[in-house]
């Protein structure tokens, strides 16, 4: 019988009730380096501007891929403004 291996899932905390205006999500890697992928958006929301969407869309790919291929953990972070 084979075991089916799980795949990494991106970390995140929901808080209920508190206003935020940064998103962040964090997937583990082999080591302690951590690759940051950030982006912001002066719009009312995430849609107004591509990056979010390619930030979601590379933590969506990197997620997916099998467990321990990730050489280096990875923080995603977006936020409103500047």
């Amino acid at each position: 019988m084979s075991e089916r291996l799980s795949r990494p899932k991106p970390a995140s905390f929901i808080t209920p009730k508190v206003p935020t205006e940064t998103l962040s999500g964090f997937l583990q890697g082999a080591s302690d380096e951590i690759i940051l992928v950030h982006t912001h958006s002066d719009g009312p929301n995430a849609v107004e501007e591509n990056a979010p969407i390619g930030v979601v869309a590379l933590a969506k790919y990197l997620s997916n891929l099998p467990k321990g291929t990730l050489k280096r953990s990875y923080l995603f972070t977006m936020t409103t403004g500047h």
